[in-house]
């Protein structure tokens, strides 16, 4: 089996990412378009199938999974944006911080696109009443 340490990632748009792996990580060969012709060697295999006791999980071992998965997922979405990002040329870009005191729950996707959206309809009728709404959207 081969193995990497490197990976380069290239947005075709002049950027390239370039992470490097503390540990080696396996060449999934069938990704690449080589097929795997060897089989697994015997002695591995005598050793995998030898029979263990299946202890239940505590609680506690549950809990640290459980927060290892949350932390990884988040990982993933973290790098998954980075890589939208970086694969986009952006002219503009907006972030919004949601104070405890405007919203009751910063984690409601719902609530917040309605908080938004009430924002901006607010913020249009005060800059760009009804009646001048061809003059705001450049319609005519």
């Amino acid at each position: 089996m081969k193995f990497y340490n490197t990976k380069i990632i290239d947005y075709g748009n002049g950027n390239k990412q370039v992470i490097t792996y503390k540990k080696p990580v396996p060449l999934l060969e069938k990704e690449y378009g080589e097929q795997k012709s060897e089989k697994a060697d015997k002695n591995s295999l005598k050793y995998w199938s030898q029979v263990i006791d299946i202890v239940p999980p505590t609680d506690s071992e549950k809990f640290k999974k459980e927060m290892h998965s949350l932390y990884s997922s988040a990982n993933r979405t973290k790098n998954e944006v980075y890589k939208l990002a970086r694969a986009n040329n952006w002219e503009w870009f907006v972030t919004f911080t949601f104070s405890n005191k405007q919203v009751e729950d910063r984690t409601d996707y719902a609530s917040l696109v309605k908080k938004v959206t009430k924002y901006f309809d607010n913020w249009r009728q005060r800059k760009c009443p009804r009646h001048e709404i061809s003059l705001c959207t450049g319609t005519t």
